[in-house]
């Protein structure tokens, strides 16, 4: 039986082709940075708003030390956040309900924020509020399966 018979989704090439999403994540993230004066000093800490596939990246960073990291999956924005504390929201497809709540939420307050996104309402409210926004390619892969790509944009920001 033939592979394409058996890997209709094309799963193989998406796993070896895993470590060149590091790349194209550091890429589409190499010139995003927040607007001059938006934050004064080093954030008190970071909050990443991202769900399913798209919260893995924040999992993964908020088990660097010496940061201060929260992942956070629901709505609006968890207590921690505060006038000094970076938002970073995070939805792969640009239309997750809690990710676009956390990132009202944080354009309401006027909190330090950034998202990445490969488009979507995300990338539209981006471009609205002047939000700076890592815009990642559309691979047509599953959110859980881009992950390198979303945490080198993250890791990049």
């Amino acid at each position: 039986m033939a592979l394409k018979n058996i890997d209709r989704s094309n799963m193989r090439r998406v796993i070896l082709d895993f470590p060149k999403q590091f790349k194209i994540g550091l890429d589409a993230a190499k010139n995003v940075f927040l607007k001059p004066g938006v934050l004064t000093r080093w954030p008190e800490n970071i909050i990443v708003c991202g769900m399913g596939g798209s919260g893995l990246p924040g999992d993964i960073l908020a088990t660097l030390k010496p940061l201060d990291i929260v992942s956070y999956k629901d709505y609006r924005l968890p207590p921690q956040a505060g006038n000094e504390s970076l938002i970073i929201c995070i939805s792969y497809s640009g239309n997750t309900e809690e990710t676009l709540s956390s990132f009202q939420e944080a354009v309401k307050r006027g909190l330090p924020l950034l998202s990445i996104t490969t488009g979507g309402k995300l990338k539209k409210l981006s471009k609205k509020y002047g939000v700076s926004c890592v815009k990642l390619p559309k691979n047509l892969i599953p959110s859980r399966l881009a992950l390198g790509e979303m945490f080198a944009a993250l890791a990049q920001v």
